[in-house]
């Protein structure tokens, strides 16, 4: 039998990252509206009333809704067009680390992640049409409504829970069965379809049991105060991912105001003497471009890519340009600052019994194969990552505003290798994955996901290189203030009283893992070993933020302001993830949608083009 898993294993790292021309071309048979039909414009004019730089989550959707107006609009996208494998929930991991995933090696210092290799882990960021909407594990979340009061609290006005409520809703088509006291919460019309999970497994329906047995209740993920255990709910509709670029762009991509250019990596932004961003240089085509913006430039390249941009255009902290020899044209000293991510432990695998976790054989099966062709259906048709997650107040402060959530990861589908693609344990030291997972192999197998709703740690993205073709320096700051430790400490130990419910007993819920080396000195399960285990497996959860605050002009870290305006520069905003001044409390993707909503209308009405208020 193991013979028989180690084959899985070798035929799925075959197919990881670069997917077989055979695949490709039978999904672009399978999907008929697919990626790779996308439609862009070759060579763009000289002049546009709107470039957007970035068409990730945030840029698709700006770029479309600002082309509902007469202004013609540029939008260029390091990146090509989606292949067709993004589109298939169940074929997630195959994008991980692939050609369109910027997979960033993260600078983390020595005594953290020793149970990766080279002391590091990885954080994917799509490089493609809809960005990280393209290759995301899916999840429709958005936050708590104490996030947002927090924002407006933080001296943004306009960013308060009612403010933003409505253009949540504007993007969602939610698909699921209403329940009355959540109703409101809900957008219908939205390009975006939104929904739960079509199966739910025996083991998802345990830890919604162990979530009830540990005194939480089971509340929906809309809800504006959500604290307990959830049922998740996706961006899949009819079978297919919703990505931006496939919800928001393709209706609109023969548009004669609306402009696409792929594989178009912007270098960095032009300004004339008055600080006014008066357009972009980009690269196309082997060569360097200039286009020019006759009302403004919008970076929408996110958290990582967005400073980048700015530092390699003079805009930034200043020492840190001049050690890099930039000129100095702005400073702004939060620039790539105030990062935030949530700070997971990637992977709590238990053992549990055969069958109560959906099998890689179901996965594979010519049954369930015919069944996504004929109806986009099946294991293919649902996400490969999070069921369901929780989230708890294991810290300080409002009892009503977790700080922690731990996911219950249904994904082993009966193989080890499966359980590495999609918890980045291709990156972990061939010794701790032996150690982590290796007593799993051959197992039906779930995972916890010990995660940081709220760190108080912050990190920092500078410049490698002048060059823009060289991948930034990201710092994520894990773990660089104590209460973070700490605080995951208490979510892996939540963790395990999850998996010692009687719910989660009755699946043959069991820890196997073996004690990492250098931690077998700690008693294990000990305070002690979890703080050394917490140090070698700290990581990213693919959330980054927040490197562009929005603040007021008061605050030393503040980039943008309320209406998302770079600070002392003219006609030149950022829309994307980096503007958040304190991560939401959950995924990022459906924030990130909201915030483009929101200033795509900001920029109409600073415009005088018609905005019509979100129902």
């Amino acid at each position: 039998m193991t013979q028989i898993f180690d084959l899985i294993d070798a035929l799925f790292s075959g197919f990881r990252g670069v997917v077989s021309p055979v695949l490709r071309l039978a999904l672009m048979q399978i999907l008929a509206d697919a990626p790779y039909q996308f439609n862009h414009r070759s060579l763009p004019e000289p002049q546009y009333d709107f470039i957007v730089v970035g068409a990730g989550a945030a840029g698709s959707i700006l770029a479309a809704r600002l082309a509902e107006t007469d202004a013609r609009v540029l939008l260029l996208e390091a990146g090509g067009p989606a292949p067709p494998e993004t589109s298939v929930p169940g074929l997630m991991p195959l994008t991980l680390g692939s050609d369109v995933d910027y997979h960033i090696k993260l600078n983390t210092p020595p005594h953290l992640q020793q149970g990766f290799q080279d002391n590091s882990s990885f954080l994917n960021i799509g490089r493609t049409m809809g960005g990280g909407s393209s290759i995301n594990g899916l999840v429709y979340c958005r936050g708590h409504k104490l996030d947002f009061e927090n924002w407006a609290n933080l001296g943004n006005p306009g960013w308060d829970y009612e403010s933003v409520l409505p253009y949540f809703k504007k993007s969602e088509r939610y698909t699921g069965i209403v329940n009355p006291n959540t109703e409101k919460y809900h957008g219908r019309n939205g390009p975006v379809g939104v929904g739960p999970v079509s199966f739910n497994s025996t083991a998802t329906e345990a830890f919604l049991k162990a979530g009830r047995e540990l005194g939480y209740d089971v509340v929906e993920e809309v809800a504006p105060t959500r604290s307990g255990f959830v049922l998740q709910l996706n961006t899949i509709g009819a079978g297919v991912r919703q990505s931006t670029a496939e919800r928001f762009l393709r209706p609109n991509v023969r548009k004669s105001n609306l402009f696409v250019l792929t594989r178009a990596p912007v270098t960095k932004i032009l300004f004339d003497k008055n600080k006014r961003a008066i357009g972009v240089e980009f690269f196309s085509n082997k060569k360097h471009r200039q286009v020019r913006a006759r009302k403004e430039v919008i970076l929408a390249a996110g958290a990582v890519f967005s400073p980048q941009i700015l530092m390699l255009s003079g805009v930034g902290p200043a020492r840190h340009l001049q050690e890099m020899g930039i000129k100095v044209l702005h400073k702004l000293e939060g620039v790539g600052r105030n990062y935030q991510d949530h700070a997971a432990i990637y992977n709590l695998p238990f053992a549990v019994t055969d069958g109560v976790t959906n099998s890689i054989f179901d996965f594979l099966s010519p049954k369930n194969l015919v069944d996504y062709i004929k109806q986009k259906s099946g294991p293919w048709a649902r996400p490969f990552g999070v069921e369901s997650p929780s989230y708890v107040k294991l810290g300080d402060g409002p009892l009503d505003w977790p700080d922690v959530s731990v996911p219950l990861m249904n994904t082993a589908r009966s193989n080890l290798g499966l359980i590495v693609a999609v918890s980045d344990g291709d990156d972990l030291s061939l010794e701790t994955f032996d150690r982590l997972l290796g007593p799993l192999k051959g197992r039906d197998t779930i995972a916890f996901v010990p995660m940081l709703l709220r760190p108080k740690s912050r990190g920092r993205v500078t410049l490698k290189s002048t060059s823009p073709f060289v991948q930034p320096n990201v710092d994520p700051g894990f773990l660089s203030h104590p209460d973070d430790e700490e605080l995951l400490i208490r979510a892996i130990r939540f963790s395990f009283s999850i998996a010692n419910t009687n719910a989660m007993k009755a699946i043959g819920a069991k820890w196997l893992s073996k004690p990492l080396r250098g931690c077998e000195q700690h008693p294990d399960t000990s305070k002690s070993y979890w703080r050394c285990f917490t140090r070698q497996l700290v990581s990213s959860f693919y959330h980054p933020s927040s490197t562009c605050k929005m603040a007021p002009s008061s605050d030393p870290m503040a980039v943008v302001s309320p209406e998302l305006k770079v600070h002392g520069l003219k006609s030149l905003r950022v829309v994307d993830a980096s503007i958040m001044p304190q991560i939401v409390s959950g995924n990022t993707a459906a924030p990130t949608f909201m915030i483009a909503e929101k200033a795509a209308d900001l920029i109409k009405r600073d415009w005088g083009y018609p905005v019509y208020p979100p129902s």
